[in-house]
């Protein structure tokens, strides 16, 4: 499942409760008043 975190004004964002050995896909996407843009991807997976 997907999980939306709104009004994130860091540059970072710490996600919790990750299990190990796991494998996470996770997506960007930034909005502004410039538009938005989604990023690739990213591939992750715990040890």
């Amino acid at each position: 499942s997907w999980m939306i975190v709104p009004n994130i004004k860091q540059n970072h964002y710490t996600v919790h409760g990750l299990q190990s050995g796991t494998k996470y896909i996770f997506m960007v996407k930034a909005i502004n008043q410039a538009g938005s843009r989604s990023s690739e991807p990213g591939k992750l997976k715990t040890n």
